[in-house]
């Protein structure tokens, strides 16, 4: 158990490192969406000029698209998906193999529970205030300077802090 000492100073929220940005980088940033965006619709053109043709008038039916060959589709995915199942088996294959690692938890349960007569003589306490504190269903903890437990408070009870009896 490491020594009792002042808590680590809370993480910064929200946790994004935010900062004023210039409009440069706004306007990259913009273009760069937009150029993306352009990609994308030019990867899938063939099939955006289907699925219009496909849902207008006459709906449900190609008038002026030719129909996808699936054949030469087929060609191409076939590769994909074969070896996409070879890769799903590779892993459960190691999986299966690396079972007793994956199970290690089960081998190394977690230590027994600190006593809470140890906790109370570990922050140098009273057992009773301790177990007092621990009921709360929310329990703020204030802290000295040292380190040392300054009191207990229940904030749904809108009590005031009071410090804790310290054993001799």
């Amino acid at each position: 158990m490491s020594a009792p000492g002042p808590p680590p100073a809370p993480a910064p929220w929200p946790p994004l490192r935010v900062k004023r940005i210039g409009w440069l980088t706004k306007l990259r940033d913009v273009l760069l969406t937009l150029l993306a965006w352009a990609a994308l619709a030019w990867i899938l053109r063939g099939l955006i000029y289907l699925t219009t043709d496909f849902l207008s008038d006459p709906i449900f039916e190609l008038t002026t698209a030719r129909p996808p060959e699936l054949d030469k589709l087929w060609e191409r995915l076939g590769v994909l998906v074969v070896l996409s199942f070879v890769f799903a088996a590779a892993l459960s294959l190691w999986a299966v193999k690396e079972r007793y690692r994956l199970r290690a938890e089960e081998r190394f349960p977690a230590p027994p529970s600190l006593a809470i007569a140890d906790q109370a003589r570990w922050f140098g306490l009273d057992a009773a205030e301790v177990t007092k504190a621990r009921s709360f269903k929310v329990t703020n903890v204030q802290f000295r300077e040292d380190g040392s437990i300054a009191a207990f408070e229940n904030p749904e009870l809108g009590e005031a802090p009071r410090p804790p009896t310290t054993r001799p």
